[in-house]
């Protein structure tokens, strides 16, 4: 007879691990709050600030920014032991009791201050990941490669032009293709060499 003890513990960890996500959705449905929708326009915007930021970072920023007063007592705590860096300072943060996406944006410090000093965007950032995941992810992926700056930065583009420069540059590429003649060199030997 088998144990069925590892298959029991690993439903039950699946169970707690979707319990765990879930539970701020429940937390608003319990509280009789509802629940607001962003626009895709909104969504854009409050994704554009970190869109641009390395894939992991911009995980950290999108957990953190759902726990906001957890970011605020990172942030003082981070003012008042501005000394430590490096292991120290991990070593400190991971004794505090936050959200580990939090701790993980102890590392970056401005960017902790910036979400604290930007705290209502920040918490509407987390409201919507929370409520709307795939529309601010499809927000983030949007703005990182939706941009003609992104494609150019990439090389996937020779030149970005502004809309007042359009029709300039297009007179000018097309002036230079009319008076492009094919050339070829004078031969050097009617015969050709064996």
């Amino acid at each position: 007879m088998r144990p069925r003890i590892p298959a029991l513990t690993l439903a039950c960890l699946l169970s707690c691990v979707a319990h765990a996500s879930a539970a701020p959705q429940r937390a608003a449905a319990v509280h009789g709050e509802a629940v607001r929708q962003e626009t895709p326009e909104q969504v854009q915007q409050l994704v554009a600030p970190i869109a641009l930021y390395p894939d992991a970072l911009v995980a950290q920023i999108l957990g953190a920014s759902t726990y906001p007063t957890e970011i605020v007592e990172a942030d003082r705590w981070m003012q008042q032991h501005s000394t430590l860096k490096g292991k120290k300072l991990a070593q400190a943060v991971d004794q505090q009791s936050w959200d580990p996406s939090v701790k993980a944006l102890a590392q970056f410090p401005s960017v902790l201050a910036d979400m604290d000093k930007n705290l209502s965007w920040a918490s509407a950032l987390g409201d919507a990941y929370v409520n709307q995941q795939q529309a601010v992810l499809e927000a983030e992926f949007d703005d990182r490669f939706s941009n003609p700056y992104a494609a150019a930065e990439r090389g996937f583009v020779d030149e970005v032009l502004a809309a007042h420069d359009t029709r300039r540059a297009l007179v000018a590429a097309l002036d230079r293709l009319c008076t492009k003649r094919e050339h070829e060199g004078p031969h050097r030997h009617a015969n050709t060499p064996l």
